[in-house]
């Protein structure tokens, strides 16, 4: 065979492959999206109460954590509540564990956690308001690069 006609047989089936693999995406984002379809909206008040965050410079990067969290999981941002667990309600579908969005911002946070409480901390982190509070516990009140 020659290598034209090899192209031309590799071309269709990687691109059919690639198209595969991004429907797949798609469709798992979808089934995440599909458990907070009937979930109230929380506001920004409600979301920084709930978290008890009253300080303005807190509150800034607590609400960038939140749309950090919802453009990762593909979750619009006012339905993700403080309570919300990783390994619940923010677990991802079924066949796609590895490749959630979510281990960037958990590295970004492992990076900053440098003495062996904030560790510890860091692997009982279990909720968003967990997440978020021993952030800006870690950080100098930066949120993580987008």
């Amino acid at each position: 065979m020659s290598t034209g006609a090899q192209v031309l047989i590799a071309v269709p089936l990687l691109l059919a492959i690639a198209l595969l693999l991004f429907w797949s995406s798609r469709r798992a984002d979808a089934q995440r999206r599909d458990r907070f379809i009937d979930r109230p909206p929380i506001s920004n008040e409600e979301f920084l109460a709930e978290c008890s965050i009253n300080q303005t410079d807190q509150a800034l990067v607590a609400l960038a954590l939140r749309q950090q969290i919802a453009t990762s999981l593909a979750i619009p941002a006012e339905k993700i509540s403080p309570n919300d667990r990783f390994d619940r309600e923010l677990r991802p579908v079924k066949g796609w564990e590895h490749d959630d969005g979510l281990w960037i911002l958990s590295k970004e946070l492992a990076d900053k956690v440098k003495d062996s409480n904030m560790k510890r901390e860091l692997e009982l982190a279990r909720t968003v308001r967990d997440y978020i509070q021993l952030w800006l516990r870690t950080s100098s009140g930066k949120p993580p690069a987008a």
